[in-house]
């Protein structure tokens, strides 16, 4: 029941994030219609795709004091420690682990191929972004939702759906610096710019 009614709020979250939230603006590039998905079924899970990194991106910043733990279990993809810093209960990590693996089944049989995910992040992106963080939280704090309202980002939204999806195989906890990474590639704007700027070269995607 738990995990139900998580899923039901994630979606629920999700919605606002797709109707408000600066990345996923109107005038967003059209997708054309290549497969079987809609205009309306690529928002719904683009905006799926970002209330989960929002999600977990919010309990990151709300334990400044185990950001180094934080960092050091990122970058060991020690999934049970990021679990237990984050306070994440298993229910919790069942709806997020569910929700992205259905975003991709259901990209995945339109017809689509999901984008690769780079191999050469943990050495370079991760302790960046963690020491961006640890200067400057509040970037984050607009980027992940925490706070406020940002200035209009825009975004190549078929690449950025993909690649976000190719982020949701490595899992919920994995997927959130990824989802960073891919948001680096392949968005633009005012808050990109304060909230990229530490990654001076972007891994390779394909």
């Amino acid at each position: 029941m738990k995990k139900v009614l998580l899923l039901i709020g994630i979606s629920a979250l999700s919605l606002v994030f797709w109707s408000c939230e600066n990345e996923e603006e109107a005038n967003a590039p059209q997708v054309e219609s290549k497969t079987e998905l809609s205009q309306a079924e690529w928002g719904v899970l683009q905006s799926q795709l970002i209330a989960v990194r929002n999600a977990i991106g919010q309990r990151v910043l709300a334990h400044p004091e185990r950001w180094n733990d934080l960092e050091q279990a990122f970058q060991e993809r020690d999934e049970s420690a990021i679990q237990s810093l984050l306070e994440i209960s298993d229910e919790e990590e069942a709806a997020y682990r569910l929700i992205l693996e259905e975003i991709r089944t259901r990209i995945s049989s339109g017809g689509i191929e999901l984008s690769s995910v780079p191999q050469d992040c943990d050495s370079d992106c991760l302790p960046n972004m963690f020491a961006a963080l640890k200067e400057d939280p509040a970037p984050f704090a607009l980027l992940f939702g925490a706070r406020g309202n940002r200035a209009p980002d825009g975004c190549d939204y078929e690449q950025y759906v993909l690649a976000l999806a190719g982020c949701a195989g490595l899992g919920p906890y994995l997927y959130w610096p990824c989802a960073y990474v891919a948001y680096c590639e392949f968005c633009y704007g005012p808050t990109h710019d304060e909230v990229c700027e530490p990654l001076e070269q972007l891994p390779d995607w394909h």
